[in-house]
C-alpha cells in the first residue's frame, strides 16, 4: 500500500493513528542519494569544515568515503592529518531544538585509540555542553556556564574494543529539566542535570584527533537530530511538520484546509489563499476582503487547517511553536477535536480526477483558462459542497487509479461551490488560469480533483470523457481553445477503494457523515493555545471544553496567562495527555493540570486556526488586520508516556 493509501486508511478504520514519523530536524546518512560524494560534504549549507585554530579549510581532513559502510554505502571520515590542528565539522540545524535526541553511529578509523569530541552550541554560537571521548576508556559530559565543566564521567576498559565496530551513540537533552543523558548501544552511561547549562541547541560540531600527525580519526554515519517533548519518557514522533519544504503549498499528506465540518469561528472566512509556507514557517494571513465560506458572507478572511481524515491520536504529547503580532483583531489557536473514526457509510464517499495534456499546444502565455463541467444529476436540497483542487502528481492512469492509490492533492482548493441547486445539463465553469500557467512551466499536464471533504452528504454527478456527446464532456478552455481530458476517473471508498472506475461515463462527488467529533461521551475540545492578539504576544489561554456548547457545556483551564517574553516572540505550547490526565505546558513549563476521569478519552485530530475577533469585543477586527501574519514554526506529536 502506498504511503498516501495508508494515511487515508484513517478514513476507513476506526483506530487510533500513531504512524512513525520520519520528519526530523536533521537526518543524514552521507549517501549519494542525499547529495554526498566521496571527498565532499554535499551541496547543503548545513555543514561547514574548519581546523580548530581557524587556519585553512581543513577539507582534506574531512571526507565522505565509501571505504567503510554502516547502514548504507558511505560514511564521513573525520581524520587528523595535520600536525598542528584537528578538523572540525559543524552542523547548523537552522533552528533551536530545546529538547531532543541526537543519534549517530561512530567507529574509530585506525587500530589506535582516537580522541573525539561532540560539542553543542546555542543560537548565539556559545558552547553549552559537550562530550569528550579519549578513545580508550572514558567519555565525559561537560556543561556549566562555559560548557566545559565536567559534569559526569563514564569509564569502561572495553571502550576501545567497543569503538572498533560501529557503536550507536545517543545524546538526549532537555532544556525544561536542565538535563542530558548519553546512551551507548542502547545503555545509559551518563546522566546529568545542571541549571548553569542551556540544554537548547542550534549547532553542533564533531572533531577527532588532536594535531597528532598520525592520521587518527573516526567514521561517522546515520546521523540524526529528532525533537522530543519537554518531559522525560519513551517517545515516538508520530506526526511532525517543520514547514521546511521548498514548496509554498501545504503537504496534502498531512493537512486539509478547514476542519471536519464546513465551519470556522469568528468574523473571518477561511481562505486557502491565506495559507503558505516559506523560510521554515507556516504563514497564516488575515485580510480585509469580502469572502464567502460555507454559505456565509464575511468582510474579513482568516485561515484554518486540520489533519481530519489524515491523522488522529489518543494520548501522548502535542506541541506547536508560534507567534503573532500585537494588534487587535486576531484570534490564533492550536487545538484538538475528537475523531472517533465514525465516518458514516464509507461506500458513500466519491471523488473524481481529470487530466489534460497541453504538451503539444504551443501556448506561449495564458490569458485565460477555465474548466467546464456538465452536470448529469445532483441531489436536491441545501448543503451541497464542491471543491476543485490542484493535483501536481500526474503519474496516475485512467485504468489504474483507485481511491486507495489516488495522487496527493494540494489541500488549498482552486474554487468552492456551496449550497447550489444543480439540474441535469447545467454547465459549471471554474477559473484555473494560475494553475495552468504553473503547469505549462513544467510538464504541461493539468490534473484536477473534484471532491467535497466537508461531509455534506449531497451527491453531484458530471459527464465524463466517456460520455457519447462531446459537448457534455469536461473541457479545459485556454485562450479560447478547447481541450478534452486525456484521462478521468471516479474514485469510490469503502468496499470499492481498490476498484478502478476509469471507464465510467460519469464523475461522482459525495461525502458521507458520521458523528465523529462530538464533545459528549468522552470527547473534548482541547485548546492547547488560544490568544486574543489585543492582549499581546505574551498572553494566552489553555482550556478544555466538553458536553457541547449549550446548556450542558463545561470548561476548565488556565484563564488568561502572562508568559515570559522571548527574544523572537515565539512561544511553544503543549499538552501531555494520558488516561485520566491532561497537563498544559508553555515553553516547557507546566501551567495547568486536569486529573479527572472526564479527561478526553477518544482520539483527536489537530487544528491550526487564525480566526478573527473572539469572545472579547476589545478584539474586534478592523483595517489593522490586513496582511497580518501568524507564523507557525512547527507542529509535533509524540506517542508515549511520561516517566520520572
Amino acid at each position: 500500500m502506498s504511503p498516501l493509501a495508508s494515511l487515508r486508511m484513517g478514513l476507513i478504520a476506526a483506530i487510533t493513528l500513531t504512524l512513525p514519523c520520519s520528519a526530523q530536524i536533521l537526518s543524514c546518512g552521507f549517501e549519494a542519494s542525499e547529495g554526498y560524494s566521496p571527498g565532499n560534504l554535499g551541496s547543503s549549507a548545513t555543514w561547514s569544515v574548519a581546523l580548530n585554530n581557524g587556519a585553512g579549510t581543513g577539507s582534506s581532513a574531512v571526507t565522505v568515503t565509501t571505504a567503510i559502510a554502516n547502514a548504507g554505502t558511505q560514511s564521513l571520515l573525520i581524520q587528523d592529518n595535520n600536525t598542528a590542528n584537528r578538523p572540525v565539522v559543524t552542523c547548523d540545524l537552522g533552528e533551536n531544538c530545546t529538547s531532543g535526541v541526537l543519534k549517530v553511529a561512530v567507529r574509530r578509523a585506525t587500530s589506535s585509540a582516537t580522541a573525539w569530541y561532540l560539542n553543542f552550541y546555542n543560537a548565539s554560537n556559545a558552547k553549552v555542553f559537550g562530550l569528550v571521548c579519549d578513545g580508550t576508556s572514558t567519555i565525559s559530559l561537560t556543561g556549566g556556564t562555559a560548557g566545559t565543566t565536567t559534569l559526569a564521567t563514564y569509564t569502561n576498559a572495553s571502550l576501545l574494543t567497543t569503538l572498533a565496530s560501529w557503536a550507536n551513540l545517543e545524546v538526549r537533552f532537555n532544556e525544561a529539566t536542565n538535563s542530558a543523558a548519553v546512551l551507548l548501544n542502547g545503555t545509559t552511561v551518563l546522566t546529568s542535570a545542571d541549571t548553569a547549562t542551556n540544554w537548547s541547541i542550534r549547532k553542533f560540531d564533531l572533531s577527532a584527533g588532536y594535531g597528532s600527525g598520525t592520521n587518527l580519526g573516526v567514521y561517522i554515519d546515520s546521523l540524526s537530530v529528532t525533537p522530543l517533548p519537554p518531559l522525560n519518557g519513551n517517545w515516538l514522533l508520530t506526526f511532525s511538520d517543520e514547514f521546511k519544504s521548498v514548496n509554498t503549498y501545504l503537504d496534502g499528506l498531512k493537512w486539509k484546509v478547514g476542519q471536519a465540518s464546513l465551519w470556522i469561528n469568528g468574523q473571518g472566512g477561511n481562505d486557502p489563499g491565506n495559507i503558505s509556507q516559506g523560510l521554515g514557517v507556516l504563514n497564516l494571513r488575515s485580510q480585509v476582503r469580502n469572502n464567502t465560506f460555507g454559505g456565509i458572507n464575511y468582510a474579513y478572511t482568516g485561515a484554518e487547517i486540520s489533519t481530519f481524515g489524515l491523522f488522529r491520536q489518543q494520548y501522548g504529547y502535542f506541541e506547536v511553536r508560534a507567534r503573532f503580532p500585537f494588534i487587535a483583531g486576531l484570534w490564533p489557536a492550536f487545538w484538538l477535536m475528537p475523531d472517533r473514526g465514525v465516518y458514516g457509510n464509507l461506500n458513500g464517499y466519491y471523488r473524481s480526477l481529470l487530466k489534460f495534456d497541453l504538451s503539444g499546444a504551443n501556448i506561449a502565455q495564458v490569458n485565460s483558462a477555465y474548466i467546464k463541467l456538465t452536470v448529469s444529476s445532483a441531489d436536491q436540497g441545501s448543503g451541497n459542497n464542491l471543491l476543485l483542487l490542484k493535483v501536481r502528481d500526474d503519474s496516475w492512469t485512467e485504468s489504474g487509479v483507485t481511491w486507495n492509490n489516488q495522487p496527493v492533492q494540494d489541500p488549498g482548493w482552486i474554487a468552492q461551490a456551496y449550497n447550489q441547486t444543480y439540474s441535469s445539463g447545467q454547465q459549471l465553469t471554474f477559473d484555473v488560469k494560475d494553475f495552468v500557467t504553473e503547469k505549462l512551466a513544467g510538464n504541461s499536464q493539468i490534473s484536477l480533483l473534484l471532491a467535497d471533504t466537508f461531509r455534506r452528504v449531497r451527491q453531484i454527478k458530471f459527464y465524463s470523457k466517456e460520455w457519447s456527446s462531446a459537448s457534455m464532456r469536461p473541457q479545459l478552455v485556454v485562450n479560447g481553445v478547447t481541450y478534452y481530458p486525456v484521462a478521468d476517473s471516479c474514485l469510490q471508498n469503502g468496499t470499492a477503494a481498490n476498484t478502478n472506475f476509469g471507464s465510467s461515463p460519469e464523475l461522482v462527488v459525495r461525502d458521507d457523515w458520521g458523528d465523529t467529533s462530538s464533545t459528549y461521551n468522552g470527547g473534548m475540545e482541547v485548546d492547547i493555545w488560544e490568544s486574543l492578539s489585543f492582549q499581546g504576544q505574551n498572553a494566552a489561554y489553555q482550556t478544555l471544553h466538553w458536553d457541547g456548547y449549550g446548556v450542558d457545556h463545561q470548561s476548565v483551564g488556565t484563564g488568561l496567562q502572562n508568559i515570559t517574553p522571548t527574544a523572537d516572540g515565539f512561544h511553544t505550547y503543549g499538552i501531555y495527555w494520558e488516561n485520566g490526565l491532561m497537563e498544559f505546558y508553555v515553553d516547557g513549563t507546566k501551567t495547568y493540570t486536569f486529573a479527572n476521569s472526564r479527561a478526553c478519552s477518544v482520539p483527536c485530530y489537530l487544528l491550526l486556526s487564525l480566526q478573527l475577533g473572539g469572545w472579547d469585543p476589545a478584539n474586534a477586527p478592523g483595517s489593522q488586520v490586513n496582511n497580518q501574519l501568524t507564523q507557525i514554526d512547527w507542529v509535533r506529536v509524540w506517542s508515549g508516556t511520561r516517566q520520572p
